[in-house]
């Protein structure tokens, strides 16, 4: 008898409803002879999933009490509740829910040990944690044509935290101290308009150096972000509240050579080559050393393919 296995995803599409999207997608295309997968992300089946029959459900949302007729239940955490949950939107009141969640859940998934030191819970709930990381679906062929000339920079992020994403204008601060190389850099920064303000502003004030271009664009679809890692140089990434952050991985499946400011989060994943509080010292060792760059890059992110992760998957529901 197949196995009914639900996955619980925010309404709003951003990298988590992906992740649970793919995943159930992936599952579905595999292995729809020994499961039965349910992707959810409503309101109706937020409540229904309370009572549903299930095997296993996995959650992004804490419930409001442990599901009565499901054989295991998982509670996927994927931020820092204690400061998120601050924010005004609705459905981020739902994290107050989660140190109950991380009580009552058969198994806390987390992406790596960051979120379980940093909260505090590691010792506590250490024989419930399981680390799933992060995945990609694909590792593309390594194309670009590098000239040390003229450097496309790319930085995806989102306005709608601001406390995380104020350390783009961090970021800046590093990138206009470089004075003699010519740097493109393309920054993604889509939704909540009143942040985007802030950050902009701020970085506007800046002394910006006339070696230095910058271009801002809104809200790109998934599919279509392809194109900006294709044709980028190097992807450069900050973060003052984080927890794994997808499109780092996505830039390493492109081969593109990648550049971390110091944060507590990225020791717990990322190579130590990646991270720098010196931006302008690892830029331009990444000029004068792209191929090897690049490749560490291609040979980090091999580990991440999605067949391995669904193997963690499966080790769970079965």
């Amino acid at each position: 008898m197949k196995k009914k296995v639900y996955f619980l995803a925010p309404k709003n599409e951003g990298w988590t409803y992906f992740y649970y999207k793919e995943l159930s997608e992936y599952l579905i295309k595999n292995y729809s002879d020994i499961y039965d997968v349910y992707f959810c992300n409503s309101l109706k089946d937020y409540i229904k999933l309370h009572f549903i029959k299930a095997d296993i459900i996995f959650s992004i949302i804490p419930f409001l009490f442990k599901p009565i007729w499901s054989k295991k239940y998982f509670f996927n955490l994927h931020w820092n509740f204690k400061i998120e949950r601050k924010n005004k939107w609705l459905w981020v009141k739902l994290l107050y829910l989660s140190e109950l969640n991380l009580w009552f859940c058969d198994k806390i998934i987390l992406t790596s040990y960051y979120l379980a030191d940093k909260l505090n819970f590691r010792k506590k709930y250490e024989n419930k944690i399981e680390i799933i990381p992060n995945f990609v679906n694909n590792i593309e062929e390594n194309i670009k044509i590098f000239k040390k000339n003229n450097i496309d920079l790319l930085t995806i992020s989102s306005a709608n935290f601001l406390e995380k994403w104020i350390w783009i204008y961090e970021l800046s601060k590093e990138i206009f101290k470089v004075k003699d190389v010519n740097l493109n850099w393309k920054i993604i920064l889509p939704w909540n308009k009143k942040n985007k303000e802030i950050i902009l502003n701020k970085i506007k004030k800046l002394d910006k150096p006339k070696n230095i271009n910058i271009e801002i664009f809104d809200f790109i679809e998934k599919k279509d972000l392809n194109n900006f890692y294709k044709k980028c140089d190097i992807f450069i990434y900050a973060s003052n509240l984080e927890t794994w952050w997808w499109v780092i991985m996505d830039a390493c499946s492109f081969w593109k050579p990648i550049i971390l400011i110091e944060n507590d989060l990225w020791k717990y994943i990322y190579p130590k080559d990646f991270i720098w509080s010196d931006f302008e010292y690892r830029l331009k060792y990444i000029i004068n050393n792209y191929e090897i760059e690049s490749t560490k890059s291609y040979d980090f992110v091999q580990k991440y393919m999605i067949e391995n992760v669904i193997n963690k998957i499966k080790e769970q529901i079965n």
